[in-house]
């Protein structure tokens, strides 16, 4: 049989079709979800996993087909059910069964760096770029008050995340060993897993595909945008709670932003395609405000931070005062 290119594989041709519909930024939690039942479900169903993968994906094909629809059955008790205890066995079950099970490794290709940017302000500590609890506003992985750090694999990213400061202090953070969840978008798992190679893959990459397709309307829910449905942040925050305080030695969740950021410092470009992490706080603060947990997590005895001053250069000088920081990007 002659080999397709790439771009013409069945599963890439899903994949991509899955990542238009997950990016779009168009759909609330329950729109989504209908449509991983119905657009998304069917041509799952149709799949062949011809030519650059081995037969176990094609005879698997029923295993996941029946387990994604279990997982859409506990999504919709999620979002749909207003029973808290409901929901709370619904995500015991979605992390127990699924993520911990098929998601969740320790460590393939993991990411031991991130940065966080916050603005000049006299007396900051390197506690204090670990995010100390007070003025926590709601995020993507954490309720209002609750306190959650966010940092980026890119420093230019956390720079710009932080609204693009001219006085600012960056805080180095090696992250420790231990457990992580990757929410990926099917076009990063394409990049990731090298499905955009003309090789032959083994029996790893296709329990990887196989994995990865079940857990595919949780990846979902969880890249929904906050401007288009103001409940999207329910589920990934119960997810990061339920897997802080139940998964031994569990970090926190590397996630790629569903917003693709491509922006001009000065007369270059830059493509921030790197991932963000978040650790949540286990409410176990000292005297000080900072929690426990995200400093284990970030090993703080070991971060670094360093104050860039660029009120007298021009925006496009910021990544050149990084690398002079020996921050490179």
């Amino acid at each position: 049989m002659t080999k397709k290119n790439w771009e013409d594989l069945d599963i890439n041709i899903f994949l991509t079709s899955v990542d238009t519909l997950m990016t779009s930024n168009m759909y609330s939690s329950e729109i989504m979800l209908n449509k991983f039942r119905e657009d998304v479900y069917s041509k799952l169903k149709a799949l062949k996993f011809e030519d650059l993968f081995d037969k176990s994906l094609k005879f698997g094909l029923k295993c996941i087909c029946k387990e994604f629809n279990l997982v859409c059955d506990l999504l919709e008790q999620i979002v749909e059910c207003e029973c808290k205890i409901r929901i709370k066995r619904a995500i015991k079950s979605i992390c127990e069964n699924y993520l911990m099970k098929y998601a969740i490794k320790a460590e393939k290709n993991r990411i031991d760096q991130f940065y966080r940017v916050v603005g000049y302000f006299p007396s900051c500590t390197i506690e204090d770029l670990c995010h100390k609890k007070e003025n926590i506003s709601e995020g993507r992985y954490n309720k209002q008050n609750v306190a959650c750090s966010y940092l980026s694999e890119h420093a230019l990213l956390s720079w710009l995340e932080a609204k693009r400061p001219v006085h600012f202090y960056c805080g180095t953070f090696n992250v420790k060993d231990g457990i992580f969840l990757r929410v990926e978008s099917p076009k990063q798992f394409i990049d990731k897993n090298g499905l955009n190679c003309l090789s032959d893959k083994g029996p790893q990459t296709c329990q990887d595909i196989m994995h990865y397709l079940i857990c595919l309307p949780v990846f979902a829910l969880m890249s929904i945008s906050h401007d288009i449905d103001k409940n999207a942040y329910k589920f990934p925050q119960l997810v990061m709670e339920y897997l802080t305080y139940n998964v031994e030695d569990f970090c926190g969740i590397y996630y790629f932003n569903n917003q693709e950021y491509i922006k001009f410092l000065g007369e270059k470009e830059y493509k921030f395609n790197k991932y963000n992490f978040a650790v949540l706080s286990k409410c176990d603060f000292d005297k000080d405000g900072c929690s426990h947990h995200i400093k284990q997590v970030l090993r703080i005895e070991e971060a670094k931070k360093v104050e860039i001053d660029c009120r007298d250069l021009l925006e496009g000088s910021v990544a050149s005062e990084f690398k002079k920081q020996e921050i490179y990007l």
